[in-house]
């Protein structure tokens, strides 16, 4: 057989398919290389031009695509972590006893199976995958088995479909080494599936207590708490802005916190919720606190150039009362906004005033700059003291500068909102504040793909042109007790 394909076509006109059935036949290198009247060299090159260079590497990504098109009304309705629990898991299987170095297998890991275009691929690599079929049918067929007795089971057991899979790979003689588990394969098991420490041990050889020290050691610990929080919706239906939250930080970070505060106490699976979601709303505003830092951080990453504005002021614009036409607003939509555009404007602040004092010959502005509403660790802001910013002008005496920040682009006239506080500091009623070091930066016209906005200085003698209008009062009466 060999000779006749040989008779037919050159080796380097055979797809890449077609060369690998050669080595999986076998036949022998030699023989190959005699049929075809190639040497080494010219062999591994043509190996290398199709992308077979490794062919038992080959070979597993091309049966685990298989697999995947076999399978895909299966996995259709599993999420991406239980995907990638099964992914992991036929990477160990697959290459059990064949992939002996560890960087193949790692390079396997690496690829992004859940967005690979699997009709693309099999194009691509000419797979031919009724002929693989046959070769990697035992696991086709134990996946499609432990999907059909999920839905035919009425039991508990019925969760356990990549348990049951892998104690299928174990019957098969596929033993797996503690080190193999991936931290998907045990997030399925232990948060969504929800198996024992024992059940979890047999499947790699350990006693219960030593299975449990290595899923806590791999950052899987609580795992029923984390199975409560896997689910939110049972707390606020399917869309909820925590959802958001939780996609970009590990929830192990939240639920540290959760059973920490009150699950040791309560020693029960009948948690009442009401107590949990107090618990999770209290950590929610660490992780939030969090995300608010690291927002900053990524602003910090990168400096505008500002432009002053030399515009002078005319007049004040009259004070029009605004119709309340009754739309509704999403009030903590808003306020989020207007927080992130605030501090946007202070960090555009901070990049001008740096500038300013390096111009002025300081060789580390840092020391003489102090964001004062920047968000601490656990994310709170002094808000409340009247400005923003402390700096100091060229003769070296502090500045005080509360920043204001627009994101519309009107070219001739500013507006915004304005504190007691920061009336005060504009008026020199501030303890130890003279009204001559106090500044309101007005930041507006930021373009945030060319890292560039303007500034409008406004100091005391010009907020003194300023017609403050009143849009809010305050009601603070005394009522007698009751008898």
């Amino acid at each position: 057989m060999l000779e006749e394909i040989a008779k037919e076509k050159r080796l380097e006109d055979l797809n890449s398919e077609d060369i690998l059935k050669l080595f999986y036949v076998p036949y022998l290198k030699s023989e190959i290389m005699e049929a075809f009247k190639v040497s080494d060299y010219t062999l591994e090159k043509i190996k290398k031009e199709k992308g077979i260079e490794n062919i038992y590497y080959a070979n597993i990504n091309r049966n685990i695509i298989t697999i995947l098109y076999y399978c895909q009304e299966e996995f259709s309705s599993l999420n991406d972590y239980t995907k990638q629990a099964f992914i992991d898991t036929l990477i160990i299987a697959l290459t059990f006893g064949i992939l002996k170095r560890d960087y193949l297998k790692e390079k396997l890991k690496s690829i992004d199976w859940l967005r690979l275009n699997i009709l693309k691929e099999i194009k691509d690599k000419n797979i031919d995958i009724k002929y693989r079929e046959n070769e990697i049918y035992y696991y086709i067929y134990t996946i499609k088995k432990v999907f059909k007795d999920k839905e035919s089971s009425s039991s508990d057991f019925k969760d356990y479909i990549l348990y049951n899979f892998l104690e299928n790979l174990k019957s098969a003689k596929i033993n797996l080494k503690k080190e193999e588990l991936t931290y998907a394969m045990m997030y399925e098991l232990s948060v969504n599936e929800r198996i024992s420490d024992e059940m979890g041990g047999s499947l790699v050889g350990l006693k219960k207590d030593a299975y449990r020290r290595f899923r806590e050691k791999n950052g899987i610990k609580y795992p029923f708490y984390k199975n409560i929080f896997s689910n939110l919706e049972i707390l606020y239906g399917e869309d909820n802005e925590y959802k958001d939250i939780l996609s970009k930080y590990d929830s192990f970070e939240l639920l540290e916190g959760l059973y920490d505060a009150s699950l040791k106490k309560a020693k029960t699976k009948n948690l009442n919720l009401d107590v949990i979601k107090d618990i999770y709303e209290e950590n929610l505003a660490k992780l939030k606190a969090k995300k608010t830092l690291d927002e900053i951080a990524k602003m910090e990453e990168v400096t505008y150039d500002v432009v002053v504005s030399n515009k002078k002021h005319i007049a004040s614009k009259k004070k029009t009362n605004k119709k309340i036409n009754g739309k509704s607003i999403n009030q903590e939509k808003a306020n989020k906004s207007k927080i992130e555009s605030g501090k946007l404007g202070e960090k555009i602040v901070l990049d001008f005033e740096k500038k300013k004092l390096k111009d002025l010959g300081y060789e580390n502005p840092n020391e003489y700059i102090d964001w004062v509403s920047k968000p601490d660790k656990d994310g709170k802001t002094k808000d409340g003291l009247g400005y923003d910013i402390v700096s100091i002008n060229d003769k070296g005496e502090k500045i005080y500068i509360e920043v204001k920040t627009s994101l519309t682009n009107k070219s001739n006239n500013i507006d915004f909102n304005i504190s007691l506080k920061e009336v005060e500091l504009m008026e020199g009623k501030l303890k130890n504040i003279d009204e001559s070091h106090a500044f309101i930066y007005y930041v507006s016209n930021i373009k945030k793909d060319l890292l560039i906005a303007e500034l409008l200085i406004i100091d005391s003698k010009m907020f003194q042109e300023f017609t403050l209008n009143s849009i809010m009062y305050e009601i603070n009466e005394i009522f007698e007790k009751e008898k």
